[in-house]
């Protein structure tokens, strides 16, 4: 039987894991270019950004390092799995 705190780790993992398929959808959406380099772009305008999805201005500045963040692990995860 888990723990609250084993569930709840478990949970994040696992939210964790959407965002990398999330990540690896759009770095394969393209065939010539990534996605997230053209959603990054759009990010620029943190303004913009924010009026249209309606979310503070401050969630849409800190996308560009977590998209970084999640675009370098599934970079990893796949040189991982590919020297299997």
């Amino acid at each position: 039987m888990l723990t609250f705190r084993e569930f709840r780790e478990s949970e994040v993992e696992k939210e964790k894991e959407k965002a990398l398929d999330v990540v690896r959808k759009g770095m394969n959406l393209q065939g010539d270019r990534d996605f997230w380099d053209d959603f990054l772009s759009l990010c620029g305008n943190s303004g913009g950004m924010a009026a249209l999805l309606d979310v503070p201005r401050e969630k849409i500045t800190a996308l560009g390092g977590r998209i970084g963040e999640m675009r370098r692990k599934v970079g990893e995860a796949d040189h991982h799995d590919s020297g299997k």
